[in-house]
Protein backbone atom coordinates (compact mmCIF):
# COMPACT_ATOMS: atom_id res chain seq x y z
CA UNK A 1 0.00 0.00 0.00
CA UNK A 2 0.79 3.43 -0.86
CA UNK A 3 2.22 4.62 2.59
CA UNK A 4 2.75 8.23 1.85
CA UNK A 5 -0.67 8.50 -0.17
CA UNK A 6 -2.13 7.23 3.31
CA UNK A 7 -0.47 9.49 5.76
CA UNK A 8 -1.62 12.26 3.57
CA UNK A 9 -4.89 11.23 3.21
CA UNK A 10 -5.40 10.91 7.12
CA UNK A 11 -3.48 14.29 8.01
CA UNK A 12 -5.58 15.61 6.05
CA UNK A 13 -8.82 14.43 7.35
CA UNK A 14 -7.69 14.57 11.46
CA UNK A 15 -6.79 18.50 10.27
CA UNK A 16 -10.68 18.92 9.29
CA UNK A 17 -12.08 17.61 12.03
CA UNK A 18 -13.06 19.63 15.55
CA UNK A 19 -11.53 18.00 18.24
CA UNK A 20 -13.99 19.66 21.25
CA UNK A 21 -17.10 17.54 18.59
CA UNK A 22 -15.08 14.35 18.17
CA UNK A 23 -15.01 14.70 22.26
CA UNK A 24 -18.50 15.25 22.70
CA UNK A 25 -19.81 12.62 19.98
CA UNK A 26 -17.62 9.89 22.23
CA UNK A 27 -18.93 11.15 25.29
CA UNK A 28 -22.21 11.19 24.08
CA UNK A 29 -21.78 7.19 22.75
CA UNK A 30 -22.62 8.30 19.13
CA UNK A 31 -20.88 6.77 16.29
CA UNK A 32 -17.10 7.99 15.92
CA UNK A 33 -15.87 9.44 13.04
CA UNK A 34 -14.15 7.70 10.16
CA UNK A 35 -12.04 7.73 7.23
CA UNK A 36 -12.16 4.78 4.66
CA UNK A 37 -9.00 4.13 2.48
CA UNK A 38 -9.28 1.73 0.06
CA UNK A 39 -6.14 0.09 -2.58
CA UNK A 40 -6.37 -2.74 -4.85
CA UNK A 41 -9.01 -4.47 -2.72
CA UNK A 42 -7.94 -3.86 1.20
CA UNK A 43 -10.15 -1.47 3.18
CA UNK A 44 -8.67 0.13 5.90
CA UNK A 45 -10.80 2.10 8.29
CA UNK A 46 -9.25 4.92 10.86
CA UNK A 47 -11.42 6.27 13.57
CA UNK A 48 -10.99 9.63 15.50
CA UNK A 49 -10.49 9.08 19.19
CA UNK A 50 -8.78 12.64 20.53
CA UNK A 51 -5.42 11.93 22.38
CA UNK A 52 -5.38 12.60 26.10
CA UNK A 53 -2.17 14.76 26.96
CA UNK A 54 -0.09 13.91 29.93
CA UNK A 55 1.23 16.43 33.05
CA UNK A 56 3.99 16.99 31.12
CA UNK A 57 2.56 18.60 28.17
CA UNK A 58 3.30 15.56 25.82
CA UNK A 59 1.08 12.56 24.60
CA UNK A 60 1.23 8.71 24.31
CA UNK A 61 1.28 6.46 20.89
CA UNK A 62 -0.64 8.18 18.16
CA UNK A 63 -1.77 5.23 16.68
CA UNK A 64 -3.68 2.37 18.12
CA UNK A 65 -4.24 -1.35 16.62
CA UNK A 66 -6.92 -3.50 17.42
CA UNK A 67 -6.66 -7.08 16.27
CA UNK A 68 -9.90 -9.22 15.31
CA UNK A 69 -8.01 -12.38 17.47
CA UNK A 70 -7.39 -16.00 15.99
CA UNK A 71 -10.06 -17.77 14.39
CA UNK A 72 -10.05 -21.60 13.22
CA UNK A 73 -10.91 -21.67 9.47
CA UNK A 74 -13.02 -25.03 8.75
CA UNK A 75 -15.99 -25.42 5.87
CA UNK A 76 -17.27 -28.63 7.91
CA UNK A 77 -20.63 -27.08 8.89
CA UNK A 78 -21.18 -24.62 5.61
CA UNK A 79 -20.55 -27.96 2.95
CA UNK A 80 -22.88 -30.10 5.55
CA UNK A 81 -25.66 -27.29 5.78
CA UNK A 82 -25.31 -27.04 1.91
CA UNK A 83 -25.59 -30.77 0.94
CA UNK A 84 -28.33 -30.70 3.42
CA UNK A 85 -30.32 -27.95 2.07
CA UNK A 86 -29.97 -29.22 -1.85
CA UNK A 87 -30.80 -32.79 -0.99
CA UNK A 88 -34.24 -32.25 0.94
CA UNK A 89 -35.15 -29.62 -1.59
CA UNK A 90 -36.91 -32.07 -3.77
CA UNK A 91 -38.70 -34.10 -0.60
CA UNK A 92 -38.81 -37.55 -0.96
CA UNK A 93 -37.87 -39.42 -4.35
CA UNK A 94 -37.37 -43.21 -5.30
CA UNK A 95 -34.25 -42.04 -7.37
CA UNK A 96 -30.64 -41.66 -6.89
CA UNK A 97 -29.64 -38.25 -6.40
CA UNK A 98 -26.36 -36.27 -7.00
CA UNK A 99 -26.07 -33.21 -5.29
CA UNK A 100 -23.17 -30.64 -6.34
CA UNK A 101 -21.70 -28.35 -4.20
CA UNK A 102 -18.80 -25.61 -5.05
CA UNK A 103 -16.28 -25.10 -1.97
CA UNK A 104 -14.49 -21.77 -2.91
CA UNK A 105 -12.84 -21.09 0.32
CA UNK A 106 -9.67 -19.53 0.20
CA UNK A 107 -7.92 -22.03 2.73
CA UNK A 108 -9.96 -25.54 2.07
CA UNK A 109 -8.28 -28.68 1.64
CA UNK A 110 -8.87 -31.83 0.61
CA UNK A 111 -9.14 -33.66 4.51
CA UNK A 112 -11.71 -30.73 5.60
CA UNK A 113 -14.03 -31.39 2.38
CA UNK A 114 -13.67 -35.00 3.15
CA UNK A 115 -14.57 -34.71 6.69
CA UNK A 116 -17.63 -32.23 6.33
CA UNK A 117 -18.90 -34.88 3.77
CA UNK A 118 -18.26 -38.48 5.34
CA UNK A 119 -18.05 -37.22 8.72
Amino acid sequence: MPQRNIKRQLRRWLDSLDRTEVEAQLLAGEPRQEMLYEHDGWTLRFRAIPRRWTTDGTSGRTIGVRGLGVRTVSIVDSVRHAAKSKASRYGEIDLPLVVAINVQEEFADVTQERDALFG
